[in-house]
């Protein structure tokens, strides 16, 4: 298997997404994820004890995706018997994921323009040079949602607080080009499990 390539066993990408009592969100989420080409990845959901009809839908979603014809793409739902919060939820998540590349994305995402597989190509192209990778954030009304910024400094901070730090674009922003940041929004971070 070379660096750009999955098999039929091994997907190259694991989406680990974790939901709690976000069923319309979710179902939202996992569907723009299967309407675009879906063999290089799989999908891992881990529920945290939600109430609502979250999962049924997570039920009903693996076995549709499982009768469909020719459909490469792996969906994994992991049912907690209890909420224990999203960074645990995420760490056991990455521990049950079959690949080293990891996408974690928000449970709120709707994927627009096939663009896990692109994050996942420049990623692949560039995996010697950037540790994290964000994706291009949009808001319902589909105008830029500052998703990256620079480290916080005391000049930072002093922007955030009297300056509106946010509004001309100081503290937090939304490029229009691919470029290195100092951190991106956790919405929506491709990485590898380790580096070594």
């Amino acid at each position: 298997m070379t660096n750009n390539q999955a098999t039929a066993d091994k997907p190259l990408l694991s989406i680990i997404i974790i939901s709690y009592n976000t069923c319309k969100i979710t179902q939202n989420c996992l569907e723009s994820i299967f309407k675009w080409p879906t063999d290089r990845f799989e999908v891992v959901v881990v529920d945290n004890a939600s109430t609502d009809e979250t999962r049924e839908m997570l039920l009903q979603t693996q076995s549709s995706k499982l009768k469909a014809q020719n459909h490469n793409s792996k969906i994994k739902i992991i049912f907690n018997q209890q909420n224990i919060g999203f960074a645990k939820a995420n760490n056991f998540a990455v521990k049950q994921a079959l690949v080293d590349y990891i996408l974690f994305l928000n449970s709120d995402i709707v994927v627009l323009d096939d663009a896990i597989n692109k994050l996942l190509d420049f990623y692949l192209k560039n995996k010697d040079k950037i540790y994290f990778l964000g994706g291009k954030l949009l808001n319902k009304d589909l105008t830029p949602q500052p998703s990256c910024g620079p480290f916080y400094t005391l000049p930072v901070i002093f922007g955030a607080l009297f300056l509106k730090g946010d509004y001309w674009g100081l503290t937090r922003y939304s490029p229009d080009k691919t470029q290195a940041v100092d951190w991106v929004s956790g919405a929506c971070i491709l990485t590898k499990k380790s580096f070594q």
